[in-house]
């Protein structure tokens, strides 16, 4: 989206609060710098109208992280049209208008994943859509896959490029229930399908919701859309590199909503074992790493003294997470950075 605002305002951005221990430097975590709006109408990381990319990617370097995650929309992809000249200043982002026309939609990721490398960040890419299953009624999953087969042309030799996830919050989708709506087994398609195009990205599966959920899930337990990993006990996903399997749950604080689990008296000392219960278990299960694909909100009040412990329950159980978000557009969670309105 644009960070224009109404016409008369401008927005900039300026340091905003995170737990200390998400900024990395401690334990080598991956910490979470969202720019979104990649796989919006806009087609663009958000905020490039009034900043650079490099402007944003420093911060994020300075503050010790080390990777970012950019979605992307298939069909944005399959299209691959140039950038619209009203999403981004071409003034501040060259990059993104070498000869001054803007480049298409795969050119964008490609160089901001150069930009990224420039300043030491490894990139997670992230298939995005307001649906919540991997398809949908206007693309089928043949189509997903020529989206990915297009997203490994362009992306695959980019050193930096690490890791992609499959589908973020498929919290429609089943798991381990037998039937076509399986995510495991659709993860397991997606993911050798990728792998087959780009055998050294890492691939990352995220979890279901609650409904239908996974089998063998407990009722009313508060899983969070992508959070719900319940299904790996009977179902792992399996792929033909089963080392480049990444387990990625979605979690979130009493900001966002005020489950159960956070009213309780000994809150936040009860969250180890709602976490183990609901994604944690898989490590020591399958052998499997995990790392958290979205964790963040409000750095206030009940919220803060959930992140506090959250970031250090990861650090001390060597649990990568991506900090959500960078930019503070989310009604949610806020950013990392705050929007600073100026007339």
């Amino acid at each position: 989206r644009d960070l224009g605002g109404r016409a008369a305002h401008k927005r900039s951005y300026s340091d905003a609060q995170a737990p200390a221990g998400s900024r990395g430097g401690g334990g080598g975590l991956f910490v979470r710098g969202h720019a979104s709006s990649a796989e919006s109408v806009a087609a663009c990381p958000e905020g490039l109208n009034h900043q650079s990319i490099d402007d944003l990617l420093a911060f994020v370097s300075r503050q010790g992280f080390n990777a970012v995650r950019l979605p992307f929309l298939h069909q944005h992809v399959l299209f691959d049209e140039p950038l619209k000249t009203t999403a981004f200043s071409k003034k501040l982002n060259a990059a993104l208008a070498p000869d001054g026309q803007p480049v298409s939609y795969t050119e964008m990721l490609l160089a901001v994943a150069q930009r990224a490398a420039a300043h030491g960040l490894l990139v997670f890419l992230v298939a995005h859509s307001v649906e919540r299953m991997w398809y949908s009624r206007s693309i089928a999953e043949e189509t997903v896959l020529d989206s990915w087969d297009a997203v490994a042309r362009r992306l695959c030799g980019q050193w930096n490029v690490v890791a992609v996830d499959l589908k973020d919050k498929p919290s429609a989708a089943s798991w381990g229930m037998g039937g076509d709506d399986d995510w495991d087994a659709a993860a397991a398609r997606l993911g050798n399908h990728v792998l087959g195009k780009c055998p050294r990205w890492l691939i990352f599966v995220e979890g279901v919701g609650h409904t239908p959920g996974a089998a063998g899930q407990q009722p009313n337990a508060g899983y969070w859309w992508g959070g719900n990993l319940v299904g790996v006990h009977t179902a792992p996903v399996k792929l033909k590199d089963q080392s480049r399997l990444v387990y990625s749950p979605h979690t979130y604080g009493p900001s966002v909503y005020l489950q159960d689990y956070f009213k309780v008296n000994n809150f936040p000392s009860n969250m180890a074992q709602i976490w183990n219960d609901h994604w944690a278990f898989v490590r020591q299960a399958t052998g499997t790493p995990i790392v958290i694909g979205e964790i963040g909100g409000f750095y206030t009040q009940k919220d803060r003294v959930w992140q506090d412990w959250a970031v250090q329950f990861c650090g001390a159980q060597g649990i990568g997470l991506f900090y959500f978000a960078l930019t503070p557009t989310s009604d949610d969670t806020g950013g990392l950075l705050r929007a600073a309105v100026d007339a």
